[in-house]
């Protein structure tokens, strides 16, 4: 929902502000930013667990959701043009029903080939998608009051209440 990325909208708007940060997201070496975690946190793992958990886990997601916001900000970009593809985007709606099925394909298929557990975690979050959260999305909106709908319905219980009163 739009209201759940109203903070983070407005976390970026304000980061786009700064000078600095605008170099660094409009930068063609931005990746580095996270290989250079990953390289760090590889370091850390095995000297500060800690370390790793707090500064490592933190850093890397600051520096992906700024890979993020320049290929929002980038679109005509390779990558940019890539994350707009049909194919991936479509994959996009699918992450939900992937996160959810992801687990259970890799942990409970332990001789099964990684291409196969990939086909079946992308097959069973298809049908999740569309046999689950679509249908139950259209029935929510289907019984969803709208707003002119609750006007009405109050001006009707007023209108009920101020005849009962008479």
């Amino acid at each position: 929902p739009r209201s759940t990325l109203f903070p983070y909208t407005t976390l970026f708007r304000s980061l786009w502000n700064n000078s600095l940060y605008r170099r660094l997201v409009s930068s063609p070496f931005l990746a580095l930013i996270p290989l250079a975690t990953l390289v760090l946190m590889s370091v850390l793992i095995v000297h500060s667990r800690v370390l790793y958990d707090t500064l490592g886990v933190v850093l890397l997601n600051f520096g992906v959701a700024m890979m993020l916001d320049r290929y929002m900000r980038f679109p005509d970009t390779v990558t940019g043009r890539w994350l707009n593809w049909a194919p991936v985007a479509w994959i996009g709606t699918l992450s939900y029903s992937l996160y959810l099925w992801q687990e259970p394909m890799a942990c409970f298929t332990f001789h099964v080939p990684v291409l196969v557990k990939i086909g079946g975690a992308l097959a069973l979050a298809t049908a999740s998608r569309y046999g689950v959260e679509l249908p139950f999305l259209a029935l929510r909106r289907k019984f969803s009051v709208k707003p002119s709908q609750t006007s009405r319905s109050e001006e009707h219980t007023s209108e009920l209440q101020s005849h009962h009163d008479l």
